[in-house]
């Protein structure tokens, strides 16, 4: 005979089977943070707009997981954007979205974190908190490590390979366009291949490691990096790169 203490004992465990079975699963993405910005007449001087200045909004958001190796470039997609009036932020105007991926996102040593940012050039003031937004990113995922090398005669050459890297000495004029922004003398590696799975360059100069002082890509093509130029002969370049990457689409928002 079923009594009424069995029955509540059967019905919670149904109830937090399905509340169980109903957890989202893979990475989160949560609002963290919003910058808005109120129009100003057209004569108000660069100088005496208040310091970080935009017009229109971004939302900042955070994104948890596990093995988060990066945000994919131009991956935001957002479904709407929408005003409590019913006009649509996102909606294209000259063929463009409404909305574009704010700059630089990052993610964090241990792969737990990330975060990326929505910017919308139109004024919301004191109307962003009441914004319906819905959309989707695409994660790049990844656990495994490796590490390449090759070196490089400074004085050009063929190019080598690194892994699943091309490299080769920039053939450009590393002076007229690194030189000239990061203060001349530049060393330009030029590396072709999956760059996204790229973690990070370093030029060994002598046995000392050396940083990249910048990037340069033009569009599809490959990614150059420059460093202050060898003075040891031949340089090695080394490389650590994920070996398992792959995309996840991550939707968020309401």
């Amino acid at each position: 005979m079923k009594t009424a203490s069995g029955s509540l004992l059967a019905t919670l465990l149904v109830i937090a089977t399905s509340a169980l079975a109903q957890q989202p699963k893979g990475p989160m993405v949560k609002m963290a943070q919003i910058r808005s910005s109120a129009p100003l007449p057209a004569d108000v001087p660069f100088d005496v707009k208040p310091m970080g200045y935009e017009p229109g909004f971004e939302i900042g958001y955070v994104v948890k997981g596990e093995g988060l190796a990066s945000v994919k470039n131009d991956s935001l997609v957002m479904d709407h954007i929408l005003t409590r009036e019913g006009v649509n932020l996102a909606a294209s105007r000259a063929g463009q979205p409404g909305y574009e991926m704010g700059a630089f996102p990052k993610t964090s040593d241990d792969g737990r974190y990330a975060s990326f940012s929505v910017k919308v050039n139109q004024d919301a003031f004191g109307k962003v908190e009441s914004l319906a937004m819905k959309g989707s990113i695409t994660l790049l995922m990844a656990t495994q490590r490796e590490t390449a090398s090759a070196t490089l005669a400074t004085a050009g050459g063929e190019s080598v390979q690194a892994g699943p890297f091309t490299v080769a000495i920039h053939s450009g004029n590393s002076e007229g366009m690194g030189g000239a922004f990061f203060g001349g003398g530049q060393f330009g590696v030029q590396v072709s291949g999956p760059c996204d799975s790229l973690i990070d360059l370093k030029l060994l100069d002598g046995g000392r490691a050396t940083e990249s002082e910048g990037t340069m890509t033009s569009g599809n093509g490959p990614t150059v990096y420059f460093f202050p130029k060898p003075t040891h002969g031949p340089a090695t370049v080394q490389i650590h790169y994920w070996t398992d990457m792959k995309e996840q689409k991550v939707l968020f928002g309401r």
